[in-house]
């Protein structure tokens, strides 16, 4: 039960293993036979932390994970897990609603940039230093309550830019691609129907709200019910058009977070055919060969993966040290992050700013984000190693405490390729 939930720390393997045998309620069996009033056993807290894990989507402040050990249990305060859904104890989010007033001050300057008709040259280093400021304010606000009208301002402001920036990108319109105008058998959703509910089931705990029309329509032959889902394979099944593959719809974690930003078939179709064009497609969206036939897609991401391995061993040389001990890979870890645009291990707005940042910043920038989060996990690591639990923990644990605001100007210092006792600096 404990190597099961390392390996369903990936999101792929999870659907994948509830497709093929109907993993949570195989899970579920088991657990019904443990008595609520009962001795809490390990076995038991295994399966419920398993079944937290693979039927919630959420980061550290938006789900809780009942830890395996007795005390710690006990600490989080929760209940069993003995049906499905989960109780609602396990999740956090907070999506109150304030009274209607002006836009959230920190992304004035990026509205404002958004807005501009006339860029300049230095257009794109102004909205990474705009952009930068912004992250910046963010990590600096103790108990900056992100509820539901915070994170769709946030979305919004950052849609808005992302599209200022790309809108020269040569992105043909996709109008014959709408979903209202694709066939698709039901079938082939068959191997991602998990998935959508999946994060179906994110979006409703977000509180993020879908116009079930005036989107550019639904996919014919989604079995989903709700809005968000059908849109969503609406999205899929026009990219598998446009790439022509054959078979089934692949789940793809990067457009599902596009479409979550955008909440609009038309925008996220639009953003993805100009993001395909970029440098940083090839690292942030695995799918890019979408449009950018021929191109080695994999072989560049795990490139990434293996700069930032490089870059840990050299800047952060005791997080190396300890990943050569419990015999696991830096790389590894980060191709996880990576592949499901870290689903699971961060929170939603900070899953916003990484993928603007990506879109703003120099392509590098997913192996030097790498880096920081697991210079902020250093502590954290070299605890795991001393208790032998390193893999288990770094895969199955959110990443608690991160923002990327606070971590600017050692990504800064990344860019440079300089390092934090460089005299050039003081």
């Amino acid at each position: 039960m404990r190597l099961l939930r390392v390996v369903c720390a990936s999101l792929d393997v999870t659907i994948e293993l509830e497709q093929e045998c109907s993993l949570s309620q195989r899970v579920m069996n088991l657990q019904c036979g443990a008595n609520e009033s009962s001795l809490l056993e390990p076995a038991t807290l295994l399966r419920s932390g398993l079944l937290v894990a693979i039927t919630t989507v959420g980061g550290p402040s938006e789900r809780v994970v009942p830890s395996t050990d007795l005390d710690e249990f006990r600490v989080d305060n929760v209940p069993l897990v003995h049906s499905l859904p989960v109780p609602d104890a396990y999740r956090r989010l907070s999506n109150s609603r304030p009274a209607p007033g002006a836009l959230w001050p920190v992304w004035a300057p990026i509205v404002s940039l958004a807005a501009t008709k006339e860029k300049a040259p230095t257009y794109r280093r102004d909205c990474r230093a705009a952009l930068h400021a912004c992250c910046g304010k963010l990590a600096s606000t103790e108990g900056t309550h992100f509820g539901a009208e915070q994170r769709l301002q946030m979305a919004e402001t950052l849609i808005a830019l992302l599209e200022s920036v790309l809108q020269n990108e040569g992105a043909a319109p996709f109008e014959t691609l709408l979903p209202s105008s694709i066939e698709v058998d039901a079938a082939t959703f068959d191997g991602i129907q998990s998935a959508v509910n999946l994060a179906s089931r994110y979006v409703k705990d977000l509180g993020i709200e879908i116009e079930s029309a005036g989107h550019g329509g639904d996919a014919r032959g989604c079995m989903s019910t709700d809005a968000f889902g059908n849109q969503l394979c609406g999205v899929l099944a026009a990219l598998h058009k446009e790439r022509g593959s054959a078979g089934a719809v692949q789940m793809d974690w990067f457009v599902a977070t596009v479409h979550m930003m955008t909440r609009s078939v038309q925008t996220t179709l639009e953003l993805c055919q100009r993001l395909a064009r970029t440098g940083c497609s090839a690292t942030l969206w695995m799918s890019a060969a979408v449009f950018a036939q021929g191109g080695d897609v994999f072989r560049r991401y795990v490139s990434v993966a293996h700069c930032a391995e490089l870059l840990v061993s050299t800047r952060v040389p005791t997080v190396a040290n300890a990943f050569k001990l419990s015999g696991f890979s830096v790389a590894e870890i980060c191709m996880l992050w990576l592949r499901q645009c870290f689903w699971n291990f961060l929170d939603w707005h900070e899953i916003m700013q990484f993928v603007a940042l990506c879109v703003v910043m120099e392509e590098d920038f997913q192996a030097h984000y790498c880096v920081a989060i697991l210079r902020h996990l250093e502590p954290l690591i070299l605890e795991c190693v001393v208790k032998k639990n390193l893999v288990e923990c770094i895969k199955t644990r959110p990443i608690t405490g991160f923002r990327v605001g606070a971590h600017l100007a050692f990504l800064a210092q990344l860019a440079a390729g300089v390092t934090e006792n460089d005299p050039s600096l003081s």
